[in-house]
């Protein structure tokens, strides 16, 4: 039998109204709802590795040569570097390898003393292994896949036995495909706050954004699928955003933990989502370079060093604030990360962060 006695917090649905109490719908009230009318709507995007080119030959005159799936950069006639499968020279095989498996990422960061959620890996067969140590850990919990192999699913916060059940299955799902031995599925701790993505390069920081889940504000009166239709209509003049907006299925079938036809009361926030993938759950961005706190972009830093011979990659952290990391955690280091984000951000300035990618290959291969 699960065992999971934890309860919901979840107050959109109440009265009276209340106050926002996370980090995240303060920075939703606070940062964005405020810039509605200020969105970036952009039209024609590139993908991470035509944004590296671009830059390359753009921006550093430097030549680029494709052979096969693989590119080769280099600069007055000496080779400098490479693009092949979304990663760059910049990243080790060790990296790589580390960086694809959550079990091995966990174990990299802690030998680093890098602050991380508290959490463990079970087997997709450990249901109730799994059930018992969330019932154990007396906290909300996430459940997702422990492996970037699988098929993309959103995972939100688990608050009571039957969001379990229902994040533990979506899991499950998710895994399906992959060999026996890799169906793995990881339940760590919620760590409140905001989703922090900041990309590292080198030896520094160089852009950071918050990746705002998809949400809806009440009206009293609209449904969730309403609300979500004008939401998702909001947005349709803007590609990059419409393009990996979920369906009502997603957001609200069998497996949810909303009904589409609940009604959440007036001027309060809905959290549709808690997923950190902007291309599977309908994210915003807001670049947060000029604003987030030395020693958060710090710690990203010190989470790329974790892994030997990682030069470039982004870097999750879950954090109540930006003024501080006191109590952040990081909870994912991925070289393959879609870059593009830095460059469309839904508010805020773009950060052409392939320019700094082509320059630290410079770098390198003039050692």
């Amino acid at each position: 039998m699960v065992k999971v006695m934890l309860t919901s917090t979840n107050s959109a649905f109440a009265s009276p109204a209340q106050e926002p109490t996370t980090g995240v719908e303060s920075f939703i009230t606070g940062a964005v709802e405020p810039h509605r009318n200020e969105f970036n709507m952009w039209k024609k995007t590139l993908n991470s590795h035509q944004m590296l080119l671009e830059d390359a030959k753009k921006r550093r005159k430097t030549e680029s040569q494709q052979i096969g799936g693989t590119y080769l950069f280099s600069r007055r006639g000496r080779l400098i570097g490479g693009l092949d499968s979304g990663m760059t020279t910049l990243v080790s095989r060790q990296a790589k390898h580390a960086c694809s498996s959550m079990q091995l990422t966990k174990q990299y960061l802690l030998a680093s003393d890098v602050p991380q959620p508290t959490g463990h890996t079970f087997h997709s067969t450990q249901l109730s292994a799994a059930g018992e140590y969330v019932h154990g850990q007396g906290a909300a919990v996430l459940v997702k896949p422990a492996t970037s192999q699988a098929r993309p699913t959103i995972s939100r916060e688990v608050a009571s036995s039957t969001d379990f059940t229902a994040a533990w299955k979506r899991a499950v799902d998710a895994v399906a495909k992959l060999p026996a031995v890799e169906q793995q599925i990881n339940v760590e701790v919620y760590v409140p706050g905001m989703s922090l993505r900041v990309c590292t390069v080198g030896e520094e920081a160089v852009a950071a954004l918050v990746r705002v889940p998809l949400y809806v504000v009440g009206n009293g009166d609209s449904t969730l699928e309403e609300l979500t239709n004008a939401e998702k209509e909001l947005r349709s003049p803007c590609s990059y955003l419409t393009a990996h907006f979920p369906t009502n299925n997603e957001l609200f079938g069998e497996n949810s933990v909303f009904a589409s036809t609940d009604v959440p009361k007036a001027s309060s926030i809905v959290l549709l989502t808690e997923s950190a993938d902007i291309k599977l759950a309908g994210n915003i961005t807001v670049d947060v370079f000029d604003a987030v706190s030395n020693d958060l972009l710090s710690l990203a830093v010190d989470a790329m060093w974790a892994f030997p011979g990682l030069q470039a990659t982004a870097v999750d952290i879950r954090t109540p604030t930006l003024q501080n990391a006191d109590t952040a955690a990081v909870t994912r280091v991925e070289p393959a990360a879609d870059f593009t984000e830095f460059i469309y951000p839904t508010l805020g300035q773009p950060r052409r962060v392939g320019v700094r990618m082509i320059d630290q290959m410079t770098k390198v291969s003039s050692l």
